[in-house]
């Protein structure tokens, strides 16, 4: 065996650690505090709730999902959708799209999502999206 297949091997273990223990739950504080955000109230446009409801955060690993999604609200669909079940397809049907590496994907996917972000100042592509980019930062400084 050559030294550098040992080292190889080495690296890759040390990188699957390092995946296991450090970055994972990081990721994984980072989801549930963005959860949390949305849950809390006002922050995304109610009529139904399912569009609150249809805003997830994915963990892929390889293509395993650790998906994090608030409680249903929505006690009617809108558009004969509920956004529960809108965000938990979407969520597993991605795996595939992020089948190798660590991936922390944020979705909201009731189908009016972006003409409800536009008329809001771009809540869910700028802000959404920055809070969370912030938090990662937070759990990597």
């Amino acid at each position: 065996m050559s030294n550098s297949k040992i080292i190889r091997d080495g690296l890759e273990r040390h990188a699957k650690r390092m995946a296991d223990e450090y970055i994972l739950p990081a990721l994984f504080r980072v989801a549930d505090e963005t959860v949390i955000y949305i849950e809390s109230g006002g922050v995304i446009p109610v009529d139904t709730s399912n569009l609150k409801d249809s805003t997830g955060v994915g963990v892929y690993y390889n293509g395993s999902l650790q998906k994090f999604i608030p409680i249903q609200d929505a006690i009617v669909p809108r558009e004969d959708v509920w956004g529960t079940d809108q965000i938990s397809t979407a969520l597993a049907m991605a795996s595939s799209m992020f089948s190798t590496g660590i991936w922390l994907v944020l979705m909201s996917t009731m189908p009016y999502a972006v003409k409800v972000d536009l008329s809001h100042a771009n809540w869910f592509s700028d802000t959404l999206v920055n809070d969370l980019k912030d938090r990662i930062l937070n759990e990597f400084i």
